[in-house]
């Protein structure tokens, strides 16, 4: 079953797509409560409201909710069955659907939801009816038996369909609740005949029609526009407009709320059962709500205000039944507004509205007014509704709000403009400080929000001192700063507006490259303490520093550097003759030391010591070192001879100082005879 516009000829005879059974209809009216009358006199029509045109008269017209679902935010594609579409439908249909989906002419449609019970008890859908939105037009190449000019309503069905399935046209989309908002409304070239699904033959039967089908889990809502050029047939018969786009937009606006009001009429086997929403329920049904009102033409303006538009009258349920048919309406006498908070508000800046209608119930439906996109719903409590977005760019925006009201008091709309500015953008994520010399260089990610506009650079801030960097990007190198010192460092970014928040902080201290500053074999010389003996790195074969005194319980062979170590590195210690792998060695770092203790080293060996990746503050370094090892060499001869001997024994008796340690061969702490027999014993060694 579907649902026609029809010719102006044949007002007088009841419409094929309501001639549905209404089996009941009496009872129901008996049972039903339905408003007072009294009530309606605080309603007020926005255009010049008319009477409807009823069959039989006088009309006793009772719309009625069956239970079926209705589109609450509809979605208008514009289809052109081939390109062959004439003007101005191709040219002019598009501006009229993308300013009726988002007018008064649709805010009114409230009293239409679906959150009440319907006949016979059946549950509602729950759907709220707000204002809509133009998703463009879409031109499709029918195939197969569908390329003729001749067309059934399954024909045009099925082809929407397969343009879906092609990815032609869009898929419907859904609201919440998972109903269908899409409404695809076809528009056909001159020479086409389509037969409705009763038979009836366009431009003789009907203007117009709006439909259903399934297909798979969608449900389609459609509308079928036959050309209204010269010849056509419904250039003479389909409205009292002066031009052709005048009939065309007021067959299409009808066309169009039929459709959200009752969408699924075209799957009902029943005329008072689900899927059925909303028609006239009275004891010879009017049909839905635009047919009692066929014809009756009135005009919207567009938003801006250059363009009028011919829509056809609908039938109100809460206006004086003698003058019912309206194009929009609202609650005479009752308040409705809307404001934001904050206003103006920072870009990212959460921005709360707030619509307010004392003493009433029901919903209100936000939309970002300049962009007609809905917002998002809220109920009224105590006479106000909330809804908060942060997604505002930076600029002007007009938001409004619409009233979907409780006892017919439906049609209120309210707007404010929010002015949104830039603010100051958010702190970066701060990364590593890496040190140089005199310096650190502190990396960072940029923040994902600049404010509303573009980041114009960023400064990093080290401290103490206040010692500060800028540039446009990651990283930047703060100089100036004392080579040792720790300190704490920061990001900031700006904008037009200023300088944002600092980041969280990064420590660091600054270094020159590493470098090696001096390498010694250390002794523990008794209670005496340690004394070092200053290994000559540039030293090569067969010069070497010669290690005099004895092993004890390991040499320790240190490695000095500029800067504190992180990482001692790999160790590889060789005989500096065979170069084989020689007794056992370990590495430390501590503070800016690498210790390498080495035993079970034989005497008069010549080693190679070998640090790989040793890494400090600024720089990894590979640092190596000759020594030898001979007991009792005091003059680094590389040979024990009797001035060693008469060395030592000059010495004996003496505590070790820093002047003589050297000479302390057994590191006891004092020079004596112990000392003497060890020069002795080793007379005439010779190093490799």
């Amino acid at each position: 079953m579907a649902h026609s516009v029809q010719l102006a000829s044949a007002l007088e005879s009841r419409d094929f797509a309501v001639s549905i059974s209404m089996n009941g209809a009496r009872d129901f009216l008996r049972a039903m409560m339905f408003l007072a009358i009294a009530s309606v006199a605080t309603l007020t029509a926005a255009g010049p409201p008319t009477s409807p045109d009823c069959s039989p008269s006088p009309c006793n017209i009772q719309m009625t909710y069956f239970g079926g679902p209705v589109i609450s935010n509809v979605e208008v594609v514009q289809v052109h069955w081939t390109g062959a579409v004439s003007n101005p439908t191709a040219s002019s249909m598009a501006s009229f659907f993308r300013e009726v989906v988002y007018s008064p002419y649709l805010d009114w449609l409230s009293e239409y939801n679906t959150n009440i019970t319907g006949f016979g008890g059946v549950a509602g859908t729950n759907q709220r009816i707000g204002r809509g939105t133009f998703a463009g037009v879409v031109t499709i190449t029918p195939g197969g038996s569908h390329s003729g000019t001749t067309l059934s309503d399954s024909d045009i069905s099925s082809e929407i369909a397969a343009q879906i399935a092609a990815n032609k046209l869009p898929p419907p989309s859904k609201d919440a609740s998972g109903n269908t908002n899409t409404y695809y409304a076809v528009f056909f070239p001159p020479g086409y005949t389509i037969h409705d699904p009763s038979g009836g033959s366009s431009c003789q039967t009907f203007c117009s029609y709006h439909s259903a089908a399934t297909s798979g889990s969608n449900t389609l809502y459609y509308g079928v526009h036959p050309d209204f050029g010269v010849g056509s047939g419904c250039d003479v018969g389909c409205g009292n407009g002066s031009t052709l786009l005048q009939n065309l937009t007021m067959n299409a606006s009808r066309t169009l709320v039929e459709t959200i009001t009752d969408p699924q009429i075209g799957l009902a086997a029943t005329g008072n059962a689900p899927p059925v929403a909303w028609i006239d329920g009275g004891t010879v049904s009017q049909g839905e709500i635009g047919d009692m009102c066929n014809q009756h033409a009135d005009t919207i303006t567009s938003r801006d205000g250059t363009t009028t538009y011919t829509v056809q009258q609908n039938y109100s349920r809460y206006v004086d039944p003698s003058v019912a048919c309206v194009t929009s309406r609202q609650a005479g006498g009752l308040v409705f507004t809307l404001a934001a908070t904050p206003n103006p508000a920072n870009v990212g800046q959460t921005v709360m509205l707030t619509a307010s209608k004392s003493d009433a119930t029901g919903t209100v439906m936000f939309y970002d007014d300049d962009n007609r996109k809905l917002l998002g719903v809220a109920n009224l409590t105590n006479g106000a509704a909330s809804f908060s977005t942060s997604s505002l760019a930076l600029g002007n925006h007009r938001l409004a709000a619409a009233y979907g009201g409780d006892s017919g008091q439906g049609g209120l709309f309210a707007s404010t403009v929010v002015t949104v500015q830039a603010s100051l953008p958010a702190a970066p994520t701060v990364g590593t400080a890496t040190p140089g010399d005199g310096q650190l260089t502190i990396a960072f990610t940029p923040p994902v929000e600049t404010g509303g506009i573009p980041l114009s650079g960023f400064v990093a801030t080290c401290n103490p001192g206040n010692f500060q960097s800028t540039g446009n990007a990651s990283p930047l190198v703060v100089g100036g700063l004392s080579n040792g010192a720790p300190y704490t460092c920061s990001v900031a970014a700006i904008n037009a507006t200023g300088t944002g928040p600092d980041s969280a902080t990064v420590g660091g201290t600054p270094y020159p490259p590493l470098a090696l500053a001096s390498v010694m074999s250390r002794k523990m010389h008794g209670t005496a303490g340690p004394f070092d003996l200053i290994v000559d790195t540039s030293l090569i074969a067969p010069a070497v520093t010669v290690e005099p005194r004895t092993i004890g319980n390991g040499h320790q062979i240190v490695f000095q550097f500029n800067q504190p170590i992180t990482g001692a590195g790999a160790l590889s210690v060789v005989d500096g003759s065979t170069l084989a792998a020689i007794g056992s060695a370990i590495a430390t770092a501590s503070a800016n030391e690498v210790v390498v203790t080495l035993t079970n080293i034989p005497d008069a060996k010549r080693i190679n010591i070998l640090l790989t990746g040793v890494a400090g503050g600024n720089g990894v370094l590979n640092p190596s070192a000759n020594i030898g090892f001979l007991i009792g060499d005091t003059n680094n001869s590389r040979r024990v001879e009797a001035t060693d001997v008469s060395a030592v024994k000059a010495r004996s008796g003496q505590s070790v100082t820093q002047a003589n340690f050297r000479y302390d061969l057994n590191i006891s702490g004092i020079i004596g005879a112990s000392d003497i027999a060890a020069v002795k014993a080793h007379a005439t060694t010779t190093l490799p």
